[in-house]
């Protein structure tokens, strides 16, 4: 969890927003609430590291049980039928592209993290 102001200091546009206050509107309008109660509200953020994607043709279809209104915290547990299926199918296409013989792909240059 850190301030919103902070999260907009790391990652400015790559927020998906144009400036701080179009950012600070979104988090607020989520929340129902205005900056008169949270003037700098707390957010959590979640960074992918090492993303990685499959062209069109190999993409898995959504589960039965996925809603496209979920915007985070959606999980499946490989202990479950549909967790392990999606893990079988993701690890069946990483197989088929044999990503385990070749250096990672790279989506974009490493570059400095915040804090760093």
């Amino acid at each position: 969890m850190l301030p919103v102001s902070l999260a907009w200091e790391a990652f400015q546009e790559k927020t998906g927003a144009g400036d701080f206050q179009g950012f600070l509107q979104s988090i607020l309008k989520y929340r129902g609430t205005d900056r008169t109660v949270e003037p700098d509200p707390l957010i959590g953020c979640i960074i992918l590291a090492s993303p990685f994607f499959f062209p069109r043709a190999d993409w898995i279809p959504a589960p039965e049980d996925w809603n496209r209104n979920i915007v985070q915290g959606k999980s499946y547990d490989t202990s479950e039928s549909v967790g392990r299926r999606l893990f079988a199918q993701v690890q069946e296409r990483l197989d088929n592209l044999n990503y385990a013989s070749h250096e990672a792909l790279a989506v974009s240059e490493d570059e400095t993290r915040y804090g760093s």
